[in-house]
């Protein structure tokens, strides 16, 4: 995956957070900003189906964050959209 934006002091990548995670170093991001897909098929949209009923998406976004927590630096920033389910 390449970063959408390249610069001497930042990357930027744009896409699903499992596949950007999974190329990054443990401890290597300062700041992240998410919204992951609530489970709620908004709009119709494939990308966000409810991975098969509650407990398998929260199974999914456990794991998705288990990775986030991982890529993050101690003391980084984590801006997260979350609706409750």
């Amino acid at each position: 995956m390449k970063p959408v934006l390249l610069h001497d002091r930042a990357c930027l990548f744009q896409g699903e957070a499992g596949d950007i995670a999974g190329i990054l170093p443990p401890n290597s991001v300062d700041a992240m900003v998410t919204d992951p897909p609530s489970g709620i098929a908004f709009m119709g949209k494939s990308w966000d189906t409810d991975k098969g009923g509650r407990d398998a998406w929260i199974a999914w976004l456990a794991s998705i964050m288990r990775e986030a927590y991982r890529v993050l630096k101690p003391g980084a920033h984590c801006l997260i959209w979350a609706i409750p389910r």
